[in-house]
Parts: C-alpha cells; structure tokens; sequence
C-alpha cells in the first residue's frame, strides 16, 4: 500500500477511510474523493470496482480508439509506461511494506528462539542437579531401611571356615580386605532402589 492519498499526497493513516483505484492501484482519503460515505463503504464492503478520476477521465479517452490509433508511436509508449509505472510503484511499495514486516516478525521469532535455547539449557541444568539429588536420596533410603544388624555387620564382620592359625598377619588381612569388598559388592547390589 502506498504511503499518501494519490490527491492531497498527505500521509494514508491507519484510520479513518480510504479507498484504492482497480485500475492505478493508488490510494485515496475518502475526503478527497467525490464518493459519499454510504457509497463508499459498500464499495469497502463489497469489493466492488472503483476508479479515480484520472484513470475515469483514461478509461473515457480510451473509447475512442481511433484517437488513440493516432497517436504516435513515442506518445503511445508514454501513455503505457506511465500507466505500468503506476502499477509496478504499488507493487514495489506493497512488497517493500510486506517484506518488511516479515523481516521485523523474523528477528522477533528470531529471538524468542534464542530465549527459548536459554531456557531449555537450564532445564537440563535442573534435571541433572535433580536425578544426582534422587539418586543421592534412594543411596540415604536404602541405608535407612538397613536393619541395624546389616549396619553394624558392615563395621563388624565374623569370618568363619578360615585356618587362621597356618597364616600371618599379613595374609590374614588380604582374606579380610578380599571378603569385605566382596561383602559390600554384594550389599550393594541387594541395596540399590
């Protein structure tokens, strides 16, 4: 859409009415036009077909083909260029609004995505700090639901069936140490939630 009213050339405001010409494509404060408003907004309403008065004054002149067979070749392509010209201006503005719109929506998208990245690299954050907590917590659940028998059996191990009386202290403390790692592989195996 063009920026200013195709008569007054003042600035097309988002309110108040106004109407584009089908043929020109240009666009006119409803004031500026000799329309009236009831005409007007069945015009708006319907979508129907409305000229200016330039392109009406065209459109008349343009009856008269003969005339305009007259012409010569040079003023003939004034005629068609201005009126292309006219058309491709709205097409170029209205493209040029569109895109840049597009590109303002692209950089808001642009950094909600950004924003949303941050969040989402928290959230890991979080759930990692909260599975190490809930592991952390099912080890304090199993340890609390020991009996303390199983709690002072850690610390207080009997081991029967060894001929201690054939070996020194030295070997007796890797039988010790061996049974022990076994002892708490096994208990914490059968501990585990």
């Amino acid at each position: 859409m063009t920026n200013t009213c195709g008569v007054c050339n003042a600035k097309l405001g988002k309110k108040g009415h106004k109407v584009q010409c089908t043929e020109c494509l240009d666009w006119y404060h409803d004031k500026c036009t000799d329309i009236d408003i009831n005409k007007l907004n069945l015009i708006l309403a319907k979508k129907l077909v409305w000229r200016c008065n330039e392109c009406d004054t065209i459109d008349e002149s343009e009856e008269d083909e003969d005339e305009y067979e007259e012409l010569n070749p040079t003023k003939k392509l004034f005629i068609e260029k201005t009126n292309l010209h006219k058309k491709s201006k709205f097409t170029l503005d209205d493209i040029g609004e569109k895109l840049n719109t597009l590109i303002k929506q692209n950089n808001s998208l642009m950094k909600k995505l950004e924003k949303q990245k941050k969040e989402i690299l928290d959230l890991k954050k979080d759930f990692h700090r909260l599975e190490t907590q809930q592991q952390q917590m099912k080890e304090e659940i199993a340890y609390l639901n020991k009996t303390p028998q199983q709690k002072n059996l850690k610390n207080n191990a009997v081991i029967s069936g060894i001929d201690a009386k054939n070996m020194n202290d030295t070997q007796i403390k890797g039988v010790v140490i061996a049974y022990g790692r076994k002892l708490k592989k096994d208990s914490d195996t059968t501990t585990k939630i």
